[in-house]
């Protein structure tokens, strides 16, 4: 029963110590990434343009810089190569961040409810990725 307690309090640790990776202090900084890939378990039926689209949206990602401020300000900064349709998301710049209670972190405003990007954040084998919502992207990051 003791052997029993005491794993019990270990997971109750651990878990609580993972669920706080990325709270709101755990996620203030900036983030680079440092590698980009499409989702192996990501079912998406894509056209042969569309897929031709997010293969070169993929390079544009690494040394992407995703900056969450103490202050709930966001901005986001592309490396230089990045394909020119990409800078849309650079619209995401000087709105805020927040994270919701699915733990997933939303950018936008209130007037927009957050809406102008969703990032999930996950640990997978020791490494953080920061999964883009409505894209098959899951994007290796660290921190600076």
């Amino acid at each position: 029963m003791k052997s029993f307690s005491i794993i019990l309090f270990i997971i109750a640790i651990s878990t609580r110590l993972y669920s706080q990776e990325f709270s709101d202090p755990g996620l203030i900084g900036t983030w680079k990434s440092v590698n980009a890939q499409i989702i192996p378990e990501m079912k998406i039926r894509l056209d042969p343009d569309e897929e031709k689209q997010f293969k070169k949206m993929l390079p544009g990602f690494v040394g992407t810089l995703f900056n969450f401020k103490e202050n709930n300000d966001f901005a986001i900064k592309f490396p230089k190569n990045v394909p020119e349709f990409m800078r849309e998301l650079e619209s995401a710049k000087n709105k805020k961040w927040r994270v919701a209670k699915d733990q997933r972190v939303e950018v936008g405003s209130e007037k927009d409810n957050y809406s102008l990007l969703g990032i999930t954040v996950i640990m997978k084998q020791g490494k953080k990725y920061f999964i883009l919502d409505e894209t098959p992207f899951m994007i290796e990051v660290i921190r600076l």
